[in-house]
């Protein structure tokens, strides 16, 4: 590994499950490449690699859901992340419902779950940085999130400073 990217593990981020359907199929990957872009209307952006299956699949769907995940989500985060929708469904035994743009939001083990519309996009480097209107937001279970920090899950506790 070189410096640079040791340096940039560093960055700490909050860990969500992308979603989107296509034709009623549900589709989802996990991501910690996410921020908040504007606050008049509240936007955001997540970053996803040219090579993932969910990429395409959000490309022709427009829309996407963002499930914030918790600490209690582990294992689903991790199914979402390891294996590729293109030869599973990685929504088999996994509860859900569809939000009001037909995005899945999971019923359990989410702080926070974001409906979205595809706003932009552009290429960069080896990913696309989709810029998204937020469409409507739902508060989750009130636990602590799962963060991404250097190539690891990790927990930040309730607590302030």
């Amino acid at each position: 590994m070189n410096k640079l990217s040791e340096v940039l593990d560093r960055i700490v981020s909050g860990v969500t499950v992308v979603t989107t359907s296509v034709s009623g199929n549900p589709f989802g990957m996990t991501a910690s490449w996410v921020a908040r872009a504007s606050n008049q209307p509240f936007m955001i952006s997540v970053s996803i690699s040219q090579k993932s299956f969910t990429h395409d699949k959000l490309k022709e769907s427009n829309f996407f859901g963002l499930n914030l995940m918790s600490c209690e989500s582990k294992k689903n985060t991790l199914n979402f992340g390891k294996k590729s929708g293109r030869y599973i469904n990685k929504f088999e035994g996994v509860e859900f419902k569809y939000s009001t743009h037909c995005n899945p939001i999971f019923s359990k083990g989410i702080v926070a779950f974001l409906d979205c519309k595809i706003v932009h996009s552009l290429k960069a480097g080896d990913h696309t940085l989709f810029l998204a209107e937020v469409l409507d937001g739902i508060l989750g279970e009130n636990e602590d999130p799962l963060v991404y920090y250097r190539k690891n899950f990790s927990q930040i506790q309730g607590s302030s400073l």
